[in-house]
């Protein structure tokens, strides 16, 4: 008897913080991007990569030198 109560008790901690942790503010967050990448991808956590040829190899057929594809970005 004693050992169902403690997996009642277990089982009833678990199912509330399960619950409780829904209603976290921090999962509602939504991002919020502007169009500028300088500006939205700022900050200590962004992990910033830089391209050594600076072509990504896209689209193809290759365009001219120095014209903007869309995927590039600064």
């Amino acid at each position: 008897m004693k050992l169902n109560l403690y997996q009642y008790l277990i089982s009833g901690i678990i199912i509330v913080g399960a619950v409780l942790s829904l209603f976290s503010q921090n999962g509602f967050a939504e991002p919020t991007f502007t169009g500028d990448a300088a500006a939205d991808f700022t900050g200590p956590d962004v992990v910033t990569i830089e391209d050594l040829t600076n072509d990504v190899g896209i689209p193809a057929p290759d365009f001219p030198p120095g014209s903007m594809t869309g995927w590039d970005m600064r």
